[in-house]
């Protein structure tokens, strides 16, 4: 079902169990609790030419696989979120996955002033996480997956996948007020409910929660290599580690590929290049 603010169900987000707590490590040091929802966020946005700025014309949120809200401007968003808001108690969130959040953070910090202490970036203008007024939690989905929106929902077995862009005519400006067609809409609803599926298709697949759904791919690898120490004796492994002189050594000898260009053909324009790991 597609909504707006004026009628959406509050009560689905009301009525949502919380996230029970496995024993064990469960992946946070926080101890937030979270609405028992995969959720989705997504933006669409448009270019003004004349003053080289790109604007917000429709917004997405997708609410578990039933529910689908979208907006025009961005008072709408907040006015949402301030509704979201009044159902949850102190120490809930709601969990929503953003594909490439890294983009959409630059237009929610137009809307909310974040804290350092909010946002958890992983590199210069690379978010993997933030939150906002102390109840959402937005996650990166394209660092969690290293692959774009349409891999990923293919790959993840998703009913809805994302649309082909020769579909969308991304050239074309539309603002807040411009109409859009039926296959404009699906195009972008279709964004965030596959998103929603394949979240969800990959979190049973593996047995997580929104406790242990790894931030980064890395995770899965992190998981494994725990699981396999497990069964080595900690006595050995222990006996492995480097002292503090040798550990320093090796941080000062550690270096990276070369990423340079060759000397011969600095500041030349090539053509068909090819390029191999060594």
């Amino acid at each position: 079902m597609i909504y707006t603010i004026a009628d959406f169900p509050l009560e689905v987000v009301r009525n949502a169990q919380i996230v029970k707590r496995g024993r064990g490590n469960q992946g946070t040091k926080t101890r937030n609790k979270y609405k028992d929802l995969i959720c989705a966020f997504d933006i669409e946005t448009t270019t003004i030419d004349e003053i080289t700025q790109a604007v917000m014309y429709i917004w997405q949120l997708q609410i578990g696989e039933d529910i689908t809200i979208i907006g025009r401007t961005w008072e709408e968003y907040t006015r949402l979120l301030n509704l979201l808001r009044c159902e949850l108690e102190d120490d809930v969130y709601i969990v929503f996955f953003v594909h490439n959040l890294s983009f959409e953070f630059q237009f929610l910090r137009g809307i909310y002033p974040f804290s350092k202490e909010e946002v958890f970036a992983i590199d210069s203008r690379k978010v993997l996480k933030c939150t906002m007024y102390d109840h959402f939690e937005y996650r990166c989905s394209y660092l969690h997956s290293n692959m774009s929106l349409a891999e990923y929902t293919k790959k993840m077995g998703a009913k809805h996948q994302k649309l082909s862009g020769d579909e969308f005519d991304y050239s074309r400006t539309r603002y807040p007020w411009t109409e859009l067609s039926p296959r404009e809409l699906e195009y972008c609803i279709n964004d965030v409910l596959g998103l929603v599926e394949a979240i969800g298709n990959e979190m049973k697949h593996d047995g997580d929660t929104l406790y242990t759904f790894p931030l980064t791919s890395t995770g899965y690898v992190r998981r494994d290599a725990k699981a396999a120490m497990r069964k080595v004796n900690p006595r050995y492994v222990k006996d492995q580690l480097p002292d503090i002189d040798i550990y320093n050594l090796c941080r000062e000898a550690f270096r990276g590929g070369n990423t340079h260009a060759n000397r011969y053909y600095s500041g030349k324009v090539l053509e068909n290049v090819n390029s191999a790991d060594m």
